[in-house]
């Protein structure tokens, strides 16, 4: 099983602060986006558990900056629905909305083929060779157990890449933001061992651009697939971890 899987263990009343990964700040990088960006990369990658409370002092403490920054970073925190912030209560990070992850899935399914396909028609070699270079990383990444986060990171740049190459990074940065929901359980799923890593979506696109747009349906049917994949195992994931996801009322 995956290294992450403890990180949910013994969540009731889990520190953020304490759970947190800190990595190096970059040159010339503000307070406030170093800040969100070490945030946001625990919660998405569940080292900070859902409903895990935070403690803004505790946090700039651990990242070395002023309480200010990571004031302004909870704001776009909670923008994207990774934490809940009450006033005259604890914030903390948020549980998985069941009902925003069925409408991400909607958004994404619905848009992505649609995005491949006109894509087929204008792609550059270029673009069509940096999408292969990265569809031979994950390749490589599948073949070792244990690397999930690394064919998580992979995933996000081949999406980005494709997204980018056919002129709607606009689009992928706006699924980016809604799009939370969708991405912490497929991650879930990932790194603990609910799902394997699998790049035949990806396989399907580079080959679907390299052919100039042949075999539409089968690009299309590989996609619905890869993302749909988190219906084999949600309801395990919320029976198994009830207190990290917000199910639909009945």
């Amino acid at each position: 099983m995956a290294e992450p899987r403890t990180r949910l263990e013994g969540r009731g009343g889990v520190s953020a602060a304490d759970c947190m990964r800190v990595v190096p700040r970059r040159e010339k990088e503000s307070g406030s986006a170093y800040a969100y960006r070490v945030l946001s990369r625990n919660i998405m990658m569940l080292y900070m558990p859902p409903g895990a409370w935070i403690r803004e002092s505790s946090i700039a403490e651990a990242l070395h900056v002023s309480r200010t920054p990571v004031h302004e970073a909870m704001g776009l925190l909670r923008d994207r629905s990774l934490v809940d912030v009450a006033p005259q209560s604890a914030t903390h990070v948020s549980r998985i909305s069941v009902s925003e992850l069925r409408q991400s899935f909607f958004m994404r399914v619905a848009v992505e083929p649609l995005i491949v396909t006109q894509l087929a028609r204008t792609v550059s070699p270029h673009a069509v060779a940096d999408l292969g270079a990265i569809l031979k990383q994950m390749d490589e990444v599948c073949s070792e157990p244990g690397r999930e986060a690394e064919f998580i990171d992979l995933n996000a740049r081949f999406n980005k890449r494709f997204y980018d190459a056919a002129g709607k990074g606009y689009i992928w940065e706006s699924l980016q933001k809604t799009g939370t929901a969708y991405e912490r359980t497929y991650n879930m799923g990932l790194l603990y061992g609910y799902s394997r890593p699998n790049t035949d979506m990806h396989r399907q696109i580079v080959s679907f651009l390299r052919s100039g747009g042949e075999n539409r349906h089968e690009v299309t049917t590989a996609i619905h697939g890869m993302l749909s994949d988190y219906t084999q195992y949600l309801e395990r994931l919320a029976r198994d971890f009830p207190d990290c996801f917000v199910l639909p009322r009945r």
